[in-house]
């Protein structure tokens, strides 16, 4: 019985091993594929950030470059901005001065029309006659005063248009300047360094071909200070004439003809410089005199809208006075409207009362019964009256 059980235990602990072995393979199956899932994954994942990396990198330079620009684009704006605080400075408080002053006027005009139609006055009064005026010339005045912003601005704008163009012109004057001594300069330079290297041999050939006709030129003579230059220049045509006297008349012709070769081509190239040089120099004139008659247009120009503005501020001056006046008179006219509004109704009222006292003692006296319900209709009377003439009033 022990062998039988103990051949069951074994099997049955076979059985369990077989089947966790079929479980951990089906497991490691799972985790086989659990695996290369995750490792799938995680290269996407990888690549993903290695994708937003590159993005984030774009997105800062993009951010950078955009606070430079807007550091750039606020830096500008300020200093447009401090560019119109200072042209709209000088005209701010005359401006204001202007507006609060036309706003008042315009307040007592809205003040006289909404009293003239409490009072329901007729539209052809003369005191309406004075407010359509007293409108048209706040208008008159409010357009003077645009015109003349305008005209202000155009002026400083024309102003420091012309003052650019000058100082663009003077700019290119002075380069076409410098650009034509340099080169002129140079060639100048050029010209004698290549004298100075054949000076000897044309200073001899020279005095050769012009001792036999007259002395020697002021040109071949270099010029002295002292007594030694002067003893060291006669031994040298001392001995200049000496190889003179030694030559043959066909040497120092020949000599003579390249001599006269020699000075006639140099004389023909310094005659065109000179002469290019000549209309550079016309041409730099003209150009200079130009922009001088440009500029006195400019001036002139510039004058005009001077006086233009001078007159228009002229104008504005008489108009502000002229409505100051107009003003004065319309206030103490107001006050004597209402003064006079004031004493009709005070009449009104005590012509109001003596009727009412009347009209009481006749209906006393006709009905005595009917005494108390007549003074109670007068009181009524009475206080619409009072009221409607209050409503009048305000």
């Amino acid at each position: 019985m022990s062998s039988i059980s103990s051949g069951v235990d074994l099997t049955t602990k076979y059985q369990r091993l077989a089947v966790e072995y079929v479980k951990v393979r089906n497991q490691v199956a799972v985790l086989k594929s659990a695996l290369v899932e995750e490792q799938s994954k995680r290269a996407d994942l990888g690549k993903e950030m290695a994708q937003r990396e590159t993005k984030l990198f774009k997105l800062e330079g993009e951010r950078d470059s955009l606070l430079f620009r807007n550091e750039q684009l606020l830096k500008r704006v300020e200093g447009l901005q401090e560019s119109m605080d200072a042209q709209q400075a000088t005209f701010g408080m005359a401006k204001g001065k202007k507006k609060h002053r036309e706003a008042n006027l315009r307040l007592v005009a809205e003040s006289s029309r909404i009293h003239r139609q409490t009072l329901g006055g007729p539209s052809s009064d003369p005191l309406s006659v004075l407010e359509g005026e007293l409108e048209r010339k706040i208008n008159e005045n409010s357009e003077l005063h645009s015109k003349l912003f305008d005209v202000e601005r155009r002026f400083d704008e024309t102003v420091t248009a012309f003052t650019r163009r000058i100082d663009e012109l003077e700019k290119e004057n002075d380069a076409l300047k410098i650009a034509v001594s340099i080169p002129f300069d140079a060639k100048q330079r050029k010209e004698f360094d290549e004298l100075e290297n054949d000076a000897p041999g044309q200073t001899l050939q020279q005095t050769e071909a012009n001792s036999e006709e007259k002395s020697v030129p002021s040109a071949v003579v270099p010029k002295t200070d002292s007594a030694d230059d002067l003893l060291g220049c006669s031994y040298a045509f001392a001995n200049e004439s000496a190889d003179l006297c030694s030559r043959k008349p066909s040497t120092i012709a020949k000599d003579e003809t390249a001599a006269e070769k020699y000075s006639t081509e140099r004389i023909a190239t310094l005659g065109e410089s000179l002469r290019h040089a000549k209309g550079r120099a016309t041409y730099y004139k003209q150009e200079c005199e130009e922009l001088l008659r440009k500029a006195i247009c400019d001036q002139q120009r510039v004058e005009a809208l001077e006086q233009n503005i001078c007159e228009l501020t002229s104008k504005c001056h008489s108009l502000n006075d002229a409505l100051e006046t107009t003003q004065i008179n319309y206030e103490a006219q107001f006050r004597d409207l209402h003064e006079h509004l004031a004493e009709n109704e005070a009449k009104m009222t005590g012509r109001s009362d003596r009727t009412f006292a009347l009209n009481g003692t006749e209906r006393s006296i006709e009905n005595g019964g009917e005494k108390t319900t007549n003074c109670k209709k007068s009181e009524k009377v009475r206080s619409h009256w009072f009221s409607s003439s209050k409503q009048s009033k305000e």
